[in-house]
């Protein structure tokens, strides 16, 4: 057997964003979100992704997977492969706009759910620590009070690079989730340890080379090859960027070169992809890029 890489985002989405297959996103929320006690999911909606707009002038916001619960709590979930600018700023736009357009005008505050933004990135956000899995709320800078209910607002971070735990050290369902999302494109069989876990194993049978169409087999490899050549790409502007900053002789010299060299690489990236016809959402998530920056570089009709 052979499987296809989960976190390529055409794949992620054929496992976790599929109504004919909720069983296995609810298994796999209820083990990674940090639920309390007696609070976990039994049933969801999967929801389209796409926020419009708040306004006419107001940017529209995109995720890989957007669900609502039976509390009417909305889930995002984002797989991201490669680190882009504005990351971070982008998690936070995505959860404030999905809070923020829930009232209709003459609604009641009471009626505005919680939100949970969940981010798996397969790179490193914060080198100084180790742990896997971080979840952020609103809190107060200075004592960490919760003035707010803590839970309305939940912004959590899966640093895939940073699971390092093999087979014989998984000891509940979240290790063995993220041992799947990390490692699935490298097995050639189910691993002993995962056979009994139904929904894993589902999974497994859902990311098998054999049972994709054609079409669907196309669409991954395109996109598989567009984010290897992206990451080659970023990581050639960054040695271009260190070595700009040392032959300047400047300490900013660096970080103005990688700049520089991620925006250059982003635009010609997005030209290409325009070219093809991709979609616009598709192109802005991949490069970082506004909105504003794709209709610049879009042909005038």
């Amino acid at each position: 057997m052979e499987f296809i890489d989960v976190k390529v985002d055409t794949a992620f989405k054929r496992v976790f964003g599929d109504d004919k297959h909720k069983d296995i996103l609810i298994d796999f929320l209820n083990s990674v979100i940090p639920f309390e006690a007696g609070a976990q999911i039994e049933t969801l909606e999967i929801l389209n992704p796409n926020n419009s707009p708040l306004t006419m002038r107001s940017k529209d916001s995109y995720v890989d997977v957007k669900v609502q619960l039976s509390d009417k709590k909305k889930i995002l979930i984002e797989m991201q492969m490669c680190q882009t600018r504005d990351f971070s700023r982008r998690v936070m736009y995505n959860t404030a706009h999905t809070f923020a357009s829930q009232l209709r005008r003459g609604e009641k505050y009471h009626k505005v759910a919680d939100v949970i933004s969940l981010n798996i990135v397969n790179f490193i956000l914060r080198k100084n620590r180790d742990r896997v899995v971080t979840t952020y709320t609103m809190m107060s800078k200075e004592d960490f009070d919760e003035y707010f209910d803590k839970d309305i607002i939940q912004v959590i971070f899966v640093e895939l690079p940073k699971f390092k735990k093999q087979e014989v050290e998984l000891f509940n369902k979240m290790d063995k989730w993220l041992y799947f999302l990390k490692n699935v494109d490298q097995f050639d069989a189910v691993p002993k340890i995962l056979e009994k876990e139904e929904p894993i194993k589902e999974a497994f049978l859902l990311l098998d080379k054999s049972n994709l169409t054609e079409e669907e087999s196309n669409a991954y490899m395109q996109r598989e090859d567009f984010l290897i050549n992206n990451f080659s790409f970023q990581e050639e502007v960054k040695e271009e960027g260190r070595k700009e900053g040392r032959e300047e002789g400047r300490e900013e010299g660096e970080q103005l070169g990688i700049e520089k060299g991620k925006k250059e690489a982003s635009l010609a990236t997005a030209k290409e992809l325009l070219s093809l016809g991709v979609d616009h959402a598709i192109i802005i998530k991949s490069t970082g890029l506004s909105r504003e920056d794709i209709e610049r570089l879009s042909p005038r009709k």
